[in-house]
C-alpha cells in the first residue's frame, strides 16, 4: 500500500505512475487547497494491482492538470473514507482553459460507507472521459450532483446514481460505447434533473 500524507503533491517534467498491490490513501482531508495532486503531464494511479485495493480519499479531493494533452488514468475504484468530512471529487484536466485532456476511471466511485459517501463528482476531460462501473453520490444532502464535461466513452456498463437526495446528473457532450461494444448506460435520479447535451450512441 501507499499512503500520501503531505498537504498536496505537485509533479512536473514527465509522466507520473503510482502502482501498488494495496490501497493508495490520501491521509490529508481535502479542502480545496490541501489534499490534491497537480501535474503538468500524464498521471496514472494503479491501486489494487492485485485486485483488492482502491484510491482512498477524504474531503474535497482534487486532481488538476495544466496541459491539453494530459491523461489522468485511475485504474481502480475511488472510495470516500472519512466519517468527519464531506467528500467530493474534482478531476480537472487543462485547468482553467479546458480545451483538452482525457480522464479514465476503471472502477467504482462511491463511499466506503454512508458517512464516506460523495456529495459531488465533477470530471472535466474535454478530449474524452472513459468510464465503466458506477458513480454514486450518496451523501444525503441537496446538491449531491454528478457533472461530466467532455465526450464520454463507456468501457463497460455504467450506472450513475444520485437518488440518495435530489442531485442532478449532467453530461456536456456525447455518450458512446468503446469501439464496437454495446455497453449499458443507467442513470438514476430522485427529484434532480438529468441533462445530456449530446447524442447517445451517435
Amino acid at each position: 500500500s501507499i499512503t500520501l500524507s503531505g498537504d498536496d503533491y505537485t509533479f512536473g517534467g514527465g509522466a507520473t505512475t503510482l502502482t501498488t498491490a494495496g490501497d493508495i490513501t490520501f491521509s490529508q482531508v481535502g479542502d480545496g487547497t490541501d489534499g490534491m495532486i497537480q501535474t503538468d503531464n500524464n498521471l496514472t494511479l494503479n491501486a489494487g494491482a492485485d485486485g483488492t485495493g482502491a484510491l482512498k480519499v477524504s474531503g474535497d479531493f482534487r486532481i488538476l492538470t495544466t496541459s491539453a494533452d494530459d491523461v489522468v488514468d485511475i485504474q481502480s475504484d475511488i472510495t470516500g473514507v472519512d466519517d468527519t468530512s464531506t467528500e467530493s471529487i474534482l478531476i480537472d484536466t487543462h485547468t482553467g482553459t479546458n480545451t483538452g485532456g482525457t480522464i479514465k476511471i476503471a472502477g467504482t466511485v462511491d463511499g466506503a460507507n454512508a458517512a464516506g459517501g460523495f456529495k459531488t463528482v465533477t470530471l472535466k476531460g474535454a478530449t474524452k472521459v472513459h468510464l465503466g462501473g458506477s458513480i454514486t453520490t450518496d451523501h444525503d444532502a441537496a446538491g449531491n450532483n454528478i457533472d461530466i464535461d467532455g465526450p464520454v466513452i463507456l468501457t463497460e456498463g455504467l450506472t450513475l446514481d444520485t437518488t440518495q437526495n435530489t442531485g442532478t446528473i449532467d453530461f456536456s457532450s456525447t455518450i458512446n460505447s468503446e469501439g464496437s461494444e454495446t455497453n449499458a448506460l443507467t442513470l438514476k435520479a430522485k427529484g434532480g434533473t438529468i441533462k445530456i447535451n449530446g447524442i447517445i450512441g451517435g
